[in-house]
């Protein structure tokens, strides 16, 4: 079978997941949204256990029926998981 490339994007209120064969045809994809939260005016945080939660949501909807061999992800907030208790440290 021939190799699919996963793009993953962690949007400002979705995460979403496309697949691409090799002509760089999209193949698939999949988008969830996530919570916001608004602890005081002008600001927004999202939960980055969510985040997490969402991005492999919609790599599983989008692989259903494909599979991939190849991952690339891009943010513009930075998230810090910790492998022993494999929890985030805060909000992003």
């Amino acid at each position: 079978m021939a190799g699919y490339i996963m793009a993953l994007d962690a949007g400002a209120t979705s995460s979403r997941c496309n697949l691409f064969n090799q002509k760089g045809e999209m193949c698939s994809m999949a988008q969830k949204e996530f919570t916001q939260y608004f602890p005081r005016p002008g600001w927004v945080e999202h939960d980055a256990e969510e985040i997490w939660s969402t991005q492999l949501e919609t790599a599983q909807a989008a692989m259903a029926n494909i599979s991939a061999t190849a991952a690339a992800s891009t943010t513009t907030a930075t998230t810090v998981y910790t492998a022993m208790v494999r929890r985030s440290f805060c909000s992003s």
